[in-house]
């Protein structure tokens, strides 16, 4: 799964040294840390066929923070946005 842009994003966590891992764009609220993904076919024909999806968080060793992983829009339409 690779991070994607998304139009509600308020800012890019990034930052590592490490080369491997991508700035990562994302909405940000006192309460929440949204991030969106997007699957290559083989990850979603894998995903299709197994059910499953992996979550991996990178934070220390003893506690991990409450993560989500979810398929529906996290962000309320209203019409005025949709003008």
């Amino acid at each position: 799964m690779r991070p994607s842009k998304f139009r509600e994003s308020t800012g890019i966590l990034s930052g590592s040294s490490e080369a491997w891992i991508e700035d990562l764009p994302v909405f940000k609220d006192r309460q929440k840390c949204i991030s969106l993904w997007r699957m290559s076919l083989q990850e979603r024909l894998k995903a299709l066929f197994t059910g499953k999806v992996w979550c991996h968080v990178y934070s220390g060793d003893r506690t991990q923070p409450p993560v989500y992983l979810g398929t529906r829009y996290p962000f309320i339409i209203t019409k005025e946005k949709n003008k």
